[in-house]
């Protein structure tokens, strides 16, 4: 049977797991319009940037700390405190376009944390080989971001590894009891909804950079947009001194598809092109805008990052 939840404390419970969810919720808002800012923001100096960067994680680890911490001293919904501690640790681990520093301190933090809360049993078989597993994780996550962030079912079995792992190891208590369960599934609500607001912004911005981008591939405003928002981009990241990356995308024997297909045939061809290319760019978090600079030729413009960031991406392409 299981232990630990009763009728009397059933409703406070669960009042308490509403606030705790909305209050995750509204961090985690706030923390990824701060880095979606701090992304597309050109008009940041670097110092400022690289200040940002830093400040943001470091803000949410010191409240996930502060509630870890708290969990120890508390007899009183400490599992509760504990699970929005440790989400609140890990969900910087998928922030987008992050160094290889930024990305394994984020993974070491968590791995420190997890440590800590497990030391009782840290060096237990059990704990050592999920340990060795959340490592293996984080190493697929660094190499399979962008599909485990904006994608449902990646996105919330990464965090269903974390919460498990976590608290069926955690020392000191069983599976019977019902706070192991509350704090896994409070865990698992604030990864679904983490998750869903992480889609569903990248699919809004999407929709609305595909509109805009339609508008300026139009004969009447191509090469002219397309010279106006190169040449603003350049100077926005030569003031900023971040990298871009401009890549020269054409289609072979176009001329031969116009001549035997006609001005109609060409079009069509030049649309799906532009929805595969649309399609291929999207499934990878480097921002990017795609213009057509006339003919069968299509620029792509990746802003913050290097060749060497957006070679996997144009071999897709």
């Amino acid at each position: 049977m299981i232990a630990g939840l009763t009728a009397d404390n059933f409703f406070s419970q669960l009042v308490l797991l509403i606030f705790a969810v909305a209050f995750v919720s509204g961090i985690v808002i706030a923390y990824s319009r701060a880095w979606h800012y701090l992304e597309t923001n050109q008009g940041l100096l670097q110092p400022q940037r690289r200040l940002i960067r830093i400040a943001l994680p470091v803000i949410v680890w010191l409240l996930g700390g502060i509630l870890c911490l708290a969990s120890l001293f508390s007899s009183d919904n400490r599992h509760l405190y504990a699970s929005i501690g440790v989400f609140l640790i890990a969900f910087p681990v998928l922030d987008i376009h992050l160094s290889n520093v930024e990305y394994w301190a984020r993974g070491a933090v968590l791995v420190i944390v997890w440590e800590l809360a497990h030391w009782a049993n840290v060096l237990s078989i059990q704990n050592i080989l999920v340990s060795l597993g959340l490592i293996w994780v984080l190493h697929l996550i660094h190499h399979h971001l962008g599909m485990v962030r904006y994608r449902f079912g990646y996105c919330f079995a990464a965090g269903a590894y974390v919460s498990l792992g976590f608290w069926l190891t955690y020392p000191g208590l069983p599976v019977t009891d019902a706070n192991l369960w509350l704090s896994i599934g409070i865990y698992m609500i604030m990864t679904v909804i983490t998750c869903l607001y992480w889609i569903g912004k990248k699919n809004h911005d999407q929709l609305t950079d595909t509109r805009n981008q339609q508008q300026d591939i139009t004969p009447t405003t191509l090469y002219a947009s397309y010279e106006r928002d190169v040449n603003s981009l350049f100077e926005m990241a030569q003031g900023t001194h971040t990298p871009m990356t401009v890549a020269i995308i054409n289609i072979d024997r176009y001329a031969d598809v116009n001549n035997r297909y006609g001005q109609r045939g060409a079009n069509a061809i030049l649309g799906q092109f532009e929805t595969l290319l649309q399609h291929v760019l999207q499934q990878y978090s480097t921002a990017y805008h795609l213009f057509r600079s006339g003919g069968s030729t299509f620029n792509a413009i990746f802003t913050n990052a290097t060749p060497v960031d957006t070679a996997p991406i144009l071999m897709d392409c």
